[in-house]
């Protein structure tokens, strides 16, 4: 498997590709071939044919020659039925954050333990290079006000499952994707680097977060 010393420092944006384009496929493979060894990616993009297509063309080249990341917690179009399919099993119940009726987010471990079994059949592999909570700020946009210390709370609570994830060679490394990423504690509806990297801590002295 790829280190992360060895990663271009330029990688593959899979935004807005699907497996339903053969130019996309072609694009995907010729930077593989090139060298490139970043992708990126999220559960989301695409309504999960982004996944689909980085699984397809992995299986045309040597897949642990590729570092892939990819993210999870919007949650709309197929994924909602992920989430309805766990209220049905009594879970996933709670810290689910109902931006809209199309739109819900959620980092609880329930979900995400989900998300991640639907990513690794998207992406046809055994283990996620890095994953990232995909802007989990979206808890301040909800219908429920969420104060700043039960924001970073449900981060910790994520970042425990996620190390969890990695003991198990379910995924190497994690962090966080977010759009409002700051160093300043109090700046509202934010997300601290500090906070995070004290929290990584806090799970582990030997955690897998990474920046």
């Amino acid at each position: 498997m790829i280190a992360l010393n060895d990663l271009n420092k330029i990688g593959f944006g899979a935004y807005r590709v699907s497996i339903d384009s053969p130019e996309n496929e072609k694009a995907l493979l010729h930077a593989i071939k090139c060298g490139c060894n970043l992708i990126d990616t999220a559960s989301n993009y695409g309504n999960g044919k982004s996944e689909k297509l980085i699984g397809k063309v992995l299986q045309q080249v040597k897949s642990d020659s590729v570092f892939v990341v990819t993210k999870a917690g919007y949650i709309s179009h197929d994924n909602l039925s992920v989430l309805q399919a766990l209220h049905k099993k009594g879970k996933g119940l709670i810290e689910v954050v109902d931006v809209s009726d199309e739109l819900k987010h959620s980092i609880h471990p329930d979900y995400l333990e989900a998300q991640i079994e639907t990513s690794l059949n998207r992406l046809n592999r055994t283990h996620i290079d890095g994953f990232l909570l995909h802007t989990p700020e979206y808890y301040f946009e909800g219908k429920d006000l969420v104060s700043t210390l039960e924001y970073y709370q449900r981060i910790k609570k994520a970042f425990e499952f996620l190390e969890g994830k990695v003991e198990k060679g379910i995924i190497r490394y994690y962090g966080v994707s977010s759009n409002t990423l700051t160093v300043h504690k109090n700046e509202p509806n934010s997300t601290d680097l500090n906070t995070l990297i004290d929290i990584a801590n806090q799970v582990s002295t030997k955690n897998h977060f990474k920046l």
